[in-house]
């Protein structure tokens, strides 16, 4: 810090300065020292990456020279080289740790092993050598990044299916708060913040760090597209829009992106967000508009693509098409009806691997209406609910589930 504080002072020192004393080149540096300091203290750390670095210190280190006109006893001759000195002194364990830390990581190639005809790092190996890197440093930002990715791997690596994991351990939080810590501003830290945010069923949180990661990289595709299915699974219809008008205008909104998105949220029964996603994948491809909330087009629109062969899309067209009908069933007092539509598109979902909590939910306010209220209780136990999917449900389905003990409250706006 001494060292920049006079480095800023000798530039203003030096662009003051009269104009003969001082040869041009030499302004020019000091005009660059101050504009190098300037973009340090709003924009990024001096020292951040290897391009600033650089041309930092080529600027620093011709402010600071000592001008071989100025008297050989003038102070100046002795005030750099002593600060030098100390700056020195006092880095030298610093330094000496980064050193022990370098020696530590670089021994990761070795932990390489080859299972199962696949090469991979042997967890045992890896923990070892990310301790024995903490031992040196701590505070790294690296180091806290590594061990985070190595707790999820070994999360993911321990689960038959990563799918049925609870939720990040007390583990991975802690590392993660850890890297958050010492790089704030990192998009990776906070995109993997919001991951585990979203594990966890923190959807705000999640959105929270989204938004900042953006904020950071606005255009960054993989932010977009975490926004886009997190917007999804807050039930945003919104948001959802917001995200994709990004994506799109960026030019990063693969037809496969949003085929996948749109498909998926339309198995899982949810068409307040299928529908944006839905409009602009047909735009993309050019399948001609199509409502998902208008169940006659709807049909149509499964007729033609099982007719063209699509069976993906169809299958997902024709959940959707069960859930209108089943709400219809609802409507008109015929529950049984309702059960049997519901049950067909919670299988279909279930089937693909995709999420069955919206499906549940209105399957089992169809039973609860019939009567069937112990069918409907154990519906709702074969998995996690969220909130958020109570947004789908008709107030008749509403009122069906207020009598049941689902763990969740029947009444929640949709969030702005």
């Amino acid at each position: 810090l001494a060292v920049l504080v006079l480095a800023l002072a000798r530039a203003a020192r030096q662009i003051a300065g009269p104009p003969q004393d001082l040869s041009g080149t030499r302004r020019d540096f000091a005009l660059a020292t101050i504009a190098v300091l300037a973009n340090a203290a709003v924009n990024s750390p001096l020292l951040y990456a290897p391009a600033s670095s650089l041309a930092a210190f080529v600027v620093l280190g011709v402010v600071l020279a000592r001008d071989t006109r100025e008297s050989e006893q003038g102070p100046y001759a002795y005030i750099v080289p002593g600060i030098a000195l100390a700056a020195l002194l006092l880095l030298s364990p610093i330094a000496l740790s980064y050193v022990k830390y370098g020696r530590a990581l670089a021994d990761v190639p070795d932990a390489r092993i080859v299972r199962d005809g696949r090469e991979k790092l042997d967890p045992t190996a890896v923990a070892s050598i990310l301790d024995d890197a903490a031992a040196a440093r701590p505070d790294s930002a690296t180091l806290h990044e590594l061990r985070f990715l190595a707790l999820r791997r070994d999360e993911q690596r321990r689960a038959l299916d990563p799918a049925e994991i609870d939720g990040p351990s007390e583990e991975q939080r802690a590392t993660l708060n850890a890297w958050l810590g010492a790089r704030p501003n990192s998009v990776a830290a906070l995109v993997n913040g919001g991951a585990l945010e979203v594990r966890a069923g923190r959807l705000d949180a999640a959105r929270e760090l989204f938004v900042r990661a953006q904020d950071l990289d606005p255009e960054n595709p993989s932010i977009l597209r975490n926004l886009v299915r997190l917007g999804c699974d807050r039930r945003a219809p919104g948001e959802v829009e917001d995200a994709l008008d990004v994506l799109v205008a960026s030019g990063a909104a693969s037809p496969e992106f949003l085929r996948e998105a749109a498909l998926r949220t339309m198995l899982e029964g949810r068409l307040d967000v299928a529908r944006p996603l839905v409009a602009r994948w047909r735009a993309e491809t050019g399948g001609g508009a199509l409502d998902v909330g208008d169940a006659n087009a709807v049909f149509a629109a499964q007729k033609a693509l099982e007719d063209a062969g699509d069976g993906g899309a169809a299958d997902a067209l024709r959940n959707a098409f069960r859930l209108h009908i089943g709400q219809d069933h609802m409507a008109n007092g015929a529950p049984e009806q309702a059960i049997t539509q519901f049950r067909l598109a919670y299988q279909s979902a279930r089937d693909a691997g995709a999420d069955t909590a919206a499906l549940r939910l209105h399957l089992a306010a169809a039973q609860a209406a019939a009567g069937r209220l112990e069918d409907a209780g154990k519906v709702l136990q074969q998995g996690p609910l969220r909130l958020q999917d109570l947004i789908g449900l008709t107030e008749t389905e509403r009122s069906e589930l207020e009598g049941l003990d689902m763990g969740v409250t029947a009444r929640i706006e949709a969030p702005r």
